[in-house]
């Protein structure tokens, strides 16, 4: 019988008589009293989407947490890995990326790795590289097929946010032959200069009943947009929609918020509709260009809601805080427009 969480911890704490050097630095939270636990030392041996393994000596057995328990887990970074965030928290992108790349040409932890090429995976999108993401995301994924990085999947949920990447683009990424892999380049590929392709729907249609729950739902949600491209969404479709986007963890709702802020337009609901695409700036800031086009389309909607002053006040904040992207000079044209006149 596994032993109980309040155990494991007694029993690293237990383990300080031991001559043990710990590196790593858990915080754990006791299922049965809803609170938490001193941080204990130990060593962390992996650390996935669903669980945390750790050892607290030598001698000990390996435990293991399951992540719904975990509050946080802290370690030492090479210096290469930390001077990556520390770049990347101001803004220099390919000064972060190098160093994490360098990091990531000596750092063996397996957990350790999947986190340096999360961070990789940020610096992509932060520069509309939908072909870099995917790649290193895959591969995230085939360490990790239940992992905490979930919410970085490059997918494409309007071809108005970020630039296609190009066929060639889509057929490396393809070339790795995962599902992971099919539904990315079918997400970029569903929507091309206008026309939908049969067979990333096709595609898509096959990955909506994969037995991988992330894939699974990601793929239905990609369907949507075939739905609102065909005709206009129900009221009762939307609201089925918003409920099965409510199943899902915050990190995996991106797309979600974007289609049913396009449904919330198709139904003359812009106070809805700016609402649903506020959710991208605030909460899903890793997606720099979906991130920016969904304030922007906030802005649209606030501006035919007949709120010009709240319309310019959003779009002012994407030239602001997303420069560079498509929607800031989006953003530059709706502050040229006179008020009330949203396109």
């Amino acid at each position: 019988m596994r032993p109980s969480v309040f155990c494991l911890v007694a029993a690293v704490f237990t383990s300080s008589a031991l001559d043990v050097q710990a590196e790593d630095r858990v915080v754990i939270q006791i299922p049965t009293r809803s609170s938490r636990m001193p941080p204990m030392s130990c060593m962390v041996i992996d650390y996935t989407g669903e669980m945390l393994t750790v050892r607290s000596g030598p001698m000990a057995e390996i435990q293991q947490i399951p992540l719904r328990d975990v509050v946080s887990v802290e370690t030492d970074y090479l210096e290469s890995h930390t001077r990556g965030r520390d770049l990347f928290a101001q803004g220099k992108i390919r000064e972060a990326e190098a160093q994490f790349l360098t990091a990531l040409e000596d750092e063996e932890r397996p957990w350790v790795r999947r986190e340096l090429l999360a961070a990789l995976v940020r610096c992509a999108l932060y520069e509309d590289d939908l072909r870099r993401a995917a790649l290193r995301f895959v591969s995230i994924v085939e360490s990790d097929p239940r992992t905490m990085y979930w919410g970085l999947i490059p997918l494409v949920w309007d071809p108005e946010a970020v630039a296609a990447p190009t066929d060639a683009d889509a057929r490396t990424v393809q070339a790795t032959g995962s599902a992971v892999a099919r539904l990315i380049v079918a997400s970029w590929n569903l929507e091309r200069n206008g026309r939908r392709s049969p067979d990333a729907e096709t595609t898509l249609q096959t990955l909506a009943a994969d037995a991988d729950p992330f894939i699974q739902r990601l793929s239905q949600m990609q369907l949507w947009r075939v739905r609102l491209a065909t005709q206009a969404v129900t009221t009762n479709e939307l609201r089925r929609w918003e409920s099965q986007a409510d199943d899902l963890p915050l990190s995996l709702r991106a797309g979600a918020h974007a289609l049913l802020g396009r449904g919330a337009m198709q139904q003359k609901d812009a106070l809805r509709a700016a609402a649903e695409w506020m959710w991208l700036p605030l909460h899903h800031a890793d997606h720099r260009g979906l991130a920016a086009w969904g304030q922007v389309r906030s802005a649209e909607a606030m501006l035919a809601a007949g709120d010009p002053a709240g319309s310019q006040l959003l779009a002012r904040e994407v030239i602001q805080r997303f420069p560079g992207t498509i929607s800031a000079m989006k953003a530059k044209t709706l502050l040229r427009m006179p008020s009330g006149n949203a396109e």
